[in-house]
């Protein structure tokens, strides 16, 4: 099964990379918050 363009998979028998995890949601605040600076809003 594959994901969408932007998906993430990780193995369902390890834990979870909460370090990434942040990282990436971390990264994606910054995109969006700049697209929204460009767009003026």
């Amino acid at each position: 099964m594959s994901g969408g363009e932007g998906s993430v998979r990780f193995p369902l028998g390890e834990p979870l990379p909460a370090d990434l995890i942040s990282r990436i949601a971390a990264f994606r605040v910054d995109e969006v918050t700049a697209a929204a600076r460009a767009r003026g809003a």
